[in-house]
């Protein structure tokens, strides 16, 4: 049974639909009373962000962008079947070296960056052209020990260049960033001039040993094929030319003939495969074409003024909506709950005295 007591306790505790009406009004209320704060605070944040971008020294970006071919793929080696397997819907057999991602990861490479970073080029901060400096810098601090300059070198130099493949063009893009407008475009350039280098020293040294190996076969075959013919002038010599009625010596004559022939055709085979390998040499040489190459950047890529006062702006914008609404809370709590306003009152001292006694005795 319940009591009239009882039942305006629980109406008590029952929160009301006005109650929290008039809460939520008063939320509001302050809020359009702190106007002031959401106008004021990402308008100086936004300030400060955008002054901080002046004490950072700008970065300039060169770009460069290339594709790799090969002169003698293996479509050009198969020659008219190929066009006969695309018509069929064949796949031919890619070869990986001459794809666009192997050059991007070359590029990437740390036998590469350390050749860059070691490389000299015009000092771009000289006011005399003749003047030389390694990449590696441009990008480390004068007083980096030598046993370490390389390697932080290529650790900054990785930092500020980037690779990126299209796969359905087959381009290749290289972003170098410097401080120095024409530094970014001349190391833009050196990492062309090395992956040149590592074609020319690396990627051919397959069809320089291939070449090798036929020329000593070829050496071999010609020796052999002049020692027959020395057996032969010999044999001749020593019967005069008279062993036609002798059956041992016609058939000691057709086996050195036989031995004559055979080399004269492994020779002829051994000196065409040679003479192939020797263009292969050439021919199987990857090459790269350059479609645009490294310009000096007229303009900085960084920092980025005008997003960094964005976002400064919209740093405090959600930094002012949060103390309004911290304070909005607490104006709440003091008016409806003064018990638990008080409490956080003394928490927020008793926290204060604990920095004041920590920053004492740090003194």
């Amino acid at each position: 049974m319940t009591t009239p007591f009882s039942a305006s306790m629980t109406a008590g505790n029952r929160p009301s639909p006005g109650g929290d009406r008039s809460r939520d009004w008063e939320l509001v209320k302050i809020l359009v009373a702190r106007w002031r704060i959401l106008l004021v605070l990402p308008l100086v944040s936004g300030l400060l962000a955008g002054l901080v971008t002046y004490l950072i020294p700008p970065t300039y970006t060169a770009t460069t962008t290339f594709v790799s071919a090969s002169q003698r793929d293996v479509t050009a080696a198969l020659g008219s079947f190929a066009n006969v397997a695309s018509q069929l819907g064949v796949g031919l057999p890619s070869n990986p070296s001459t794809s666009p991602q192997f050059y991007g990861d070359v590029l990437r490479s740390r036998q590469v960056m350390e050749d860059v970073v070691r490389a000299r080029i015009s000092d771009p901060r000289a006011r005399r052209s003749g003047d030389s400096v390694a990449i590696a810098d441009l990008y480390i601090d004068s007083d980096t020990p030598p046993a370490l300059r390389v390697t932080e070198g290529v650790i900054a130099l990785m930092r500020e260049s980037s690779v990126s493949v299209n796969p359905r063009t087959s381009i290749i893009e290289l972003r170098v960033s410097s401080r120095y407008p024409t530094g970014a475009a001349m190391v833009a350039r050196q990492f062309l001039v090395e992956l040149n280098r590592f074609n020319l020293e690396t990627r051919q040294s397959q069809a320089r040993e291939r070449r090798r190996f036929v020329a000593d076969r070829l050496r071999e075959a010609q020796d052999s094929l002049a020692r027959a013919e020395r057996r032969q002038q010999d044999f001749l010599l020593t019967n005069r030319g008279n062993f036609r009625g002798a059956p041992t010596l016609d058939a000691e004559y057709e086996r050195i003939q036989r031995q004559i022939q055979g080399y004269q055709d492994l020779y002829s085979n051994f000196r065409r495969e040679y003479e192939t390998a020797r263009v292969d040499e050439i021919n199987d040489t990857p090459v790269i074409t350059i479609i645009d190459s490294a310009a000096v950047p007229l303009k900085t890529s960084a920092p980025r003024r005008l997003v960094t006062i964005v976002v400064g702006a919209m740093f405090g914008i959600f930094l002012a909506s949060a103390i309004l609404l911290a304070e909005g809370y607490l104006e709440r709590l003091r008016v409806h709950s003064p018990r638990d306003y008080d409490q956080l009152r003394e928490l927020r001292r008793i926290f204060l005295r604990t920095i004041g006694v920590r920053r004492a005795n740090a003194a």
